[in-house]
C-alpha cells in the first residue's frame, strides 16, 4: 500500500495464499484486503525473469507482465557454513538440537544467538539471546537456562499486523473473543476502520494466552497484551481494566467481553 499511495501500480506475487502465521478467518481477511488495493497473485510462483528494455518481464501462470522495479522478500539463510561446527557436532541437523532457554547446541560448547539460530528472528529477541548465550558461553560447562519473554512480533503495514502471545490453537480448546474494527468508533473517525482480532484464553484458568490482530495501532494493543500475559492475567481482571473513551482498545474490550460471552 505505501508504494500504491505515492501514485505506483503495485502488483504483489506470492507463493501461497497464507501469509504469515496468521489463523485462517485473520489471514482470508488480509487476503481480501490486499486484492482490494492491488492486484494480488498468489498460490502462483514466478517462473522467470528476464531484463527487458525499461525494467523486468515476470512470468507466471502462462502470463507475463514487465516491471519497472522488482522488491524481493525472500528472506536469507544463517552464514554459519563456514564455523567449522561438523568438527563437533555429528549430527546432521544441529539445530534440532537448540535450546532457547540456554542458546546451547545439545551439550556442545556452541550457543548460537540471533538469526544464526533460525527461532526467532527479531532484533528485541536477538538483544536477549545475545545476554543469554555471552552468559552461558563464559560460564560453560556451567550453563543455566533463562526465562524468555512472551512472544511479540508486529508487522508495520498497513493496517499493522501484530501477533502475541501463543496463537496457534484447536478452538475447541480455547475461549476465543473476536472483534471487527470496520464499525469500532475512533477507528472510523481515523479513517482507519479496517481490520480483526482475535483473542485466546485458557478454559480452565482463564488467563490470556495469545491474541493476533490487523488493524489500527496493532504496535501498541500487541505491546499491552504483552504485558498482560507476562503478569499471568485472566479474562474477568481484565474487564475490570480502565477503557478510555474514544480510543481503539475499545475494540480490544469488545473482543474480551465476546470471549466473556462463551464462558
Amino acid at each position: 500500500p505505501i508504494f500504491k499511495n505515492v501514485g505506483s501500480e503495485v502488483h504483489m506475487f506470492s507463493r501461497g495464499s497464507h501469509l504469515l502465521r496468521l489463523n485462517k478467518d485473520i489471514n482470508d481477511y488480509l487476503v481480501k484486503h490486499i486484492e482490494e488495493e492491488m492486484s494480488f497473485e498468489y498460490e502462483h510462483s514466478v517462473e522467470k525473469i528476464e531484463k527487458v528494455e525499461n525494467g523486468y518481464r515476470l512470468y507466471w501462470n502462462n502470463q507475463s507482465k514487465d516491471f519497472k522495479k522488482i522488491l524481493v522478500a525472500i528472506g536469507r539463510k544463517a552464514n554459519i557454513d563456514n564455523l567449522n561446527i561438523e568438527s563437533w557436532v555429528k549430527e546432521d541437523n544441529i539445530l534440532n538440537m537448540f535450546n532457547r532457554k540456554t542458546m546451547q547446541i545439545g551439550n556442545y560448547p556452541i550457543f548460537l544467538a540471533g538469526d544464526v539460530n533460525n527461532d526467532v528472528t527479531l532484533l528485541h529477541e536477538a538483544s536477549k539471546e545475545g545476554i543469554i548465550a555471552g552468559e552461558n558461553a563464559s560460564s560453560y560447562p556451567e550453563v543455566k537456562e533463562y526465562k524468555r519473554n512472551v512472544l511479540l512480533s508486529v508487522v508495520f503495514s498497513s493496517p499493522q499486523i501484530m501477533q502475541v502471545g501463543n496463537t496457534v490453537h484447536k478452538e475447541e480448546d480455547v475461549i476465543k473473543g473476536t472483534v471487527s474494527f470496520e464499525d469500532q468508533g475512533r477507528s472510523r473517525v481515523m479513517l482507519k476502520n479496517k481490520g480483526m482480532m482475535n483473542v485466546y484464553f485458557d478454559k480452565k484458568t482463564h488467563l490470556l494466552l495469545g491474541a493476533e490482530m490487523m488493524g489500527p495501532d496493532a504496535e501498541h494493543i500487541g505491546h499491552t497484551l504483552a504485558w498482560v500475559i507476562e503478569k499471568g492475567t485472566t479474562l474477568e481482571e481484565i474487564l475490570e481494566f480502565p477503557f478510555y473513551h474514544p480510543v481503539v482498545e475499545e475494540g480490544v474490550r469488545t473482543a474480551m467481553r465476546d470471549a466473556f460471552s462463551k464462558i
